[in-house]
């Protein structure tokens, strides 16, 4: 999230800030965390946080789910190898420990402040679509996905199945929530 401006963005910071927000998560939770004491932990000044996340929700998101720098999986030449390449990374992503007890609480941290949910919209979810839109457009080229699917739809459907497994459903079988997320998405895109 740099500006271009002023001193480079230090990696050290980063990395003790990434740590210090895991140890936090584990050891108290996500509600319990606060900035003041992940920068205590840190060892770096709480300005240093802010100028990367503007905010708790966004600075967990990034360093424990993804950052904004996401990219679509290696072109693997068929609709349904990149699609569980994407999947897979998704629910690893998001079965997580720190994530499974984090999301919720973020979440509802993000439907609590428009300005927040918005800045996350544009530096979280527009990249994550953009993923999505690569696979899709992959497969329409190869001819293997309807023309009608829609980007938006693919996106929903798959935090919908995995966010619904792994929270109200069955969240012990990540190889059960997988395979089922990739037989409903596959037989959503195909012709």
């Amino acid at each position: 999230m740099s500006s271009g401006r002023g001193r480079p963005r230090s990696a050290a910071v980063d990395a003790a800030v990434a740590r210090a927000v895991l140890a936090a998560l584990s050891e108290r939770g996500y509600r319990a965390m606060t900035v003041d004491g992940i920068a205590q932990s840190a060892g770096v000044a709480k300005s240093a946080i802010y100028r990367r996340w503007p905010s708790k929700a966004e600075m967990v998101f990034a360093l424990v789910i993804h950052g904004s720098d996401i990219s679509a999986p290696e072109d693997r030449g068929n609709l349904r190898e990149d699609v569980t390449a994407m999947v897979e990374r998704i629910v690893e992503l998001l079965a997580a420990p720190a994530v499974r007890g984090a999301l919720p609480e973020i979440l509802a941290d993000l439907r609590s402040d428009p300005t927040v949910a918005e800045r996350f919209r544009v530096s979280m979810i527009e990249p994550e679509r953009a993923l999505i839109a690569t696979v899709v457009d992959r497969a329409r080229a190869r001819g293997e996905v309807r023309d009608d699917v829609d980007v938006l739809d693919v996106h929903a459907h798959v935090l919908g199945m995995v966010f619904a497994w792994i929270y109200l459903i069955d969240d012990r079988s990540t190889s059960e929530l997988t395979a089922r997320t990739i037989r409903s998405v596959i037989s959503h895109l195909e012709r």
